[in-house]
Order: C-alpha cells, then sequence, then structure tokens
C-alpha cells in the first residue's frame, strides 16, 4: 500500500513493518532469554522498531521479512545468539542472515 508524501513521492506503508517488529520484541521477551539485549517490550521496540518508519521506503518489505523471520523462530533460536557462552541455534547456525543481509543492501541504505 502506498500513501503520499509532499512532492509527488509515493511512501510504502511502513506499519506492517513495525506490526512485525513488535510482534518480534513480544517474542523476544516471551523466549525469557538468560542473557537478554532486552529487558522490556519497549526498550526493544524503541531500538529495534523505532526507525522503520523513517528508513528508505524501498526497504520497508525487507524489514518485514525479516521480522517475520525472527518472529517466527523458537524461544531457543530467538535465545541463541544471546547465550554466554555463544550456543548454537537449535536451526541455522544464525537466523535469518539472509534476510538481514537483504536489509541492509536494499536499495537506500
Amino acid at each position: 500500500m502506498l500513501a503520499g508524501v509532499g512532492c509527488g513521492e509515493d511512501r510504502a506503508d511502513p506499519a506492517p513493518a513495525v506490526a512485525s517488529c513488535n510482534a518480534y520484541c513480544d517474542a523476544y521477551l516471551a523466549a525469557a532469554c538468560a542473557t537478554p539485549n532486552y529487558t522490556s517490550g519497549e526498550m526493544c521496540k524503541d531500538i529495534e522498531c523505532g526507525e522503520i518508519a523513517t528508513s528508505p521506503s524501498t526497504c520497508v518489505d525487507e524489514f518485514k521479512a525479516y521480522y517475520d523471520c525472527l518472529k517466527a523462530l523458537t524461544a531457543a533460536d530467538l535465545c541463541c545468539e544471546t547465550a554466554a557462552p555463544p550456543a548454537q541455534c537449535t536451526g541455522d547456525a544464525v537466523p535469518c542472515t539472509d534476510k538481514f543481509d537483504a536489509l541492509l543492501t536494499c536499495n537506500g541504505r
């Protein structure tokens, strides 16, 4: 869905990507990681989701894909990268790296 922004620019609606990010934060907090990156949902959402709406419009789909991937992980996989010492994830060694790489290299970044 596109929303109009000044000077004839069409902007992708960031709401679905923000919703996916918020759901990831909820899943991350529910996983109750032993050494969490975030100690509250608000902290996670501020850090992870806060800039999605102002990021390049061309990256909205990549944000959504990345957070959809993360929120679908098991609790163990959500926590695997924050464990000390680092633990192996139950699935991929580092889950969602392809989605993260696409986000980092999306047009406009």
